[in-house]
């Protein structure tokens, strides 16, 4: 198993548009750019390191100090593929 300590968030969330193929901003950055909760577009595949595919929703939020400045992120994610096939 890989560890992620020390590694760029790009290298270990790596995201694309399942239509295009082309990459995904990560919602980190986007998170940290914006200072708000933001999701994914629709149609988005996280690449495991081994080849598979997996459809993904997500959503970050900011870790916010007392003076409201974001200091982390918290990101959620799931596989929608069982969702979607019930």
């Amino acid at each position: 198993m890989q560890k992620a300590t020390g590694k760029s968030m790009d290298l270990v969330f790596d995201i694309v548009n399942k239509e295009t193929r082309r990459p995904v901003e990560n919602p980190v950055k986007k998170v940290f750019r914006e200072g708000k909760i933001v999701g994914l577009a629709d149609h988005t595949l996280l690449l495991s390191k081994d080849g598979r595919e997996f459809d993904i929703e997500d959503s970050a939020a900011p870790i916010l100090t007392d003076r409201r400045e974001a200091f982390g992120v918290v990101l959620v994610f799931r596989d929608i593929h069982r969702k979607e096939a019930g």
